[in-house]
C-alpha cells in the first residue's frame, strides 16, 4: 500500500462539482453556456464522473492541460469531518490539487495518510459556495467557477517538500 494523501472536502459539494475544480486547477478549459433565456452555466469540457461496484466510491476523471488524470472519491459518512473524501498518492501536484480543492469548498487536507502525520491545510470557502443550486447564489457560485486558474509549476513546487513522492511536478502550466 502507498502512501496517499487524504483531503476531506465539504459534504455539501457536488462531486461532479469537485471534479470540474479539480480539472480547471489542473489547465482544463471552460466555456459559458447558455441555459434557458436569463441564465448561464461554466461547463468544463472533458470530466466525469463514474460509479464503483463498490457502494460509495467513485472515480473522477479529467482532461488536464497535459494528460487525462483521475482520482478516486469515497462518500463516508463522518461526524467529524466533512463526507466526501479524495486520497491520491502523496506527490506535490496531487497536493496541490488537494488544497485547491479544499480552499474552494472548504475541507482539510492530511499531507500524508501515515497516523503520525498531523492535518497540513485547512481551506475555508466563502459561505454558500458548496451549495449554491439555484437563484444568485448559483449564479455566483457559476462565476467562482470561472475565476479558478491552473496550478503553476512554482505553486506545485512550493509542496514539493511534504510529497512522499518527489518529482511529480512536471506537466503544469508555466
Amino acid at each position: 500500500m502507498g502512501v496517499d494523501v487524504n483531503a476531506w472536502i465539504n459534504s455539501q459539494a457536488e462531486i461532479r462539482d469537485i471534479v470540474d475544480v479539480l480539472a480547471l486547477l489542473d489547465g482544463a478549459k471552460g466555456k459559458w453556456e447558455p441555459l434557458g433565456e436569463s441564465s448561464r452555466k461554466w461547463r468544463v469540457e472533458g470530466t466525469q464522473v463514474q460509479g464503483s461496484t463498490v457502494a460509495g466510491l467513485a472515480n473522477l476523471s479529467w482532461e488536464g492541460q497535459y494528460e487525462r488524470r483521475s482520482m478516486t472519491c469515497h462518500l463516508q459518512p463522518c461526524e467529524a469531518l466533512p463526507s466526501i473524501s479524495l486520497s491520491p498518492r502523496a506527490t506535490a501536484r496531487n497536493l496541490a490539487l488537494c488544497c485547491g480543492v479544499a480552499s474552494f469548498f472548504g475541507g482539510i487536507v492530511q499531507f500524508n495518510d501515515c497516523a503520525t502525520y498531523p492535518m497540513s491545510f485547512k481551506g475555508c470557502p466563502d459561505s454558500g459556495l458548496a451549495y449554491a443550486n439555484d437563484g444568485k447564489e448559483w449564479e455566483w457560485f457559476q462565476q467562482r467557477l470561472s475565476e479558478v486558474q491552473p496550478l503553476t509549476i512554482e505553486h506545485v513546487e512550493s509542496f514539493e517538500r511534504f510529497a512522499f513522492y518527489q518529482g511529480h511536478i512536471t506537466g503544469l502550466t508555466e
